[in-house]
């Protein structure tokens, strides 16, 4: 059984490619909103740790693990390879490919999300965050302090909106929305919370960053990016060369 960890477009592609090509897959999703999004196959949803995953790969049987998810997926992407090490069992990265980033006035970089929320403050008053909710305290940590409001787009998944609503957002401050977004919805959304910064994450073209990008600007709104982080020494960023190596080791385990 080959585990894909999944979420994002580039594990469905591979579920599929490797469905077709006749390898027995299961999917790995964090929530049950992946379901959605996941095409057609045996998927297992919940937040793991090594031992849970460890658990998983015994009750399954699995003896290979892909890991297409989020490129800021690094609490996962610790956990699995963490797990993995422990079963002896062959981790492989398939990356999303780095895009290189325009060069722009109204564009702030930052290698964290904390510089992150002090850069976003200082262009308040009000922050669009499209960063996801794991990071959401530090954002509006940051902001109260400041005086600033905080609107956020994330994922129409309950236990998501719950957690804005726990933290003490308001529900007219919540944009709960499956994504991506072409140029013209985003521009909208910045235009009707009067968003005075967007906050995003360098996910690339499939994450919709040069959407989000463009949209900003269109309106004169300075973006505050969030780096992505390295990627593990050894990842794949071609689905071919995934799959040779994939194919290497299924020879390998057969003989």
């Amino acid at each position: 059984m080959i585990l894909v960890l999944g979420g994002t477009s580039e594990g469905r592609e591979l579920a599929h490619r490797l469905r077709q090509a006749g390898y027995p897959v299961l999917v790995s999703l964090a929530t049950p909103l992946g379901r959605a999004f996941a095409a057609e196959g045996e998927t297992v949803v919940g937040r793991r740790d090594a031992a849970a995953f460890l658990e998983l790969f015994r009750q399954r049987r699995v003896s290979l693990v892909v890991d297409a998810a989020h490129p800021f997926a690094t609490e996962l992407r610790c956990q699995i390879r963490e797990a993995c090490a422990r079963a002896s069992l062959p981790y492989f990265r398939w990356a999303r490919p780095f895009s290189p980033l325009p060069v722009h006035p109204l564009l702030y970089p930052c290698s964290s999300f904390e510089a992150a929320a002090e850069e976003a403050v200082k262009k308040g008053p009000v922050l669009f965050l499209t960063t996801g909710t794991r990071t959401l305290p530090i954002f509006l940590s940051r902001a109260r302090e400041a005086g600033c409001q905080v609107v956020v787009r994330c994922l129409p998944d309950p236990e998501t909106v719950s957690t804005c609503l726990q933290l003490g957002l308001s529900h007219r401050n919540i944009v709960a929305l499956t994504g991506p977004f072409d140029q013209e919805l985003n521009r909208a959304l910045f235009r009707t919370y009067q968003a005075t910064v967007v906050v995003t994450k360098e996910s690339g073209t499939a994450g919709g960053m040069e959407a989000k990008l463009h949209a900003a600007w269109s309106l004169g709104l300075p973006v505050v990016l969030v780096r992505r982080p390295p990627e593990p020494a050894g990842a794949f960023y071609c689905l071919e060369e995934l799959f040779l190596a994939i194919e290497q080791h299924a020879k390998g385990v057969k003989k």
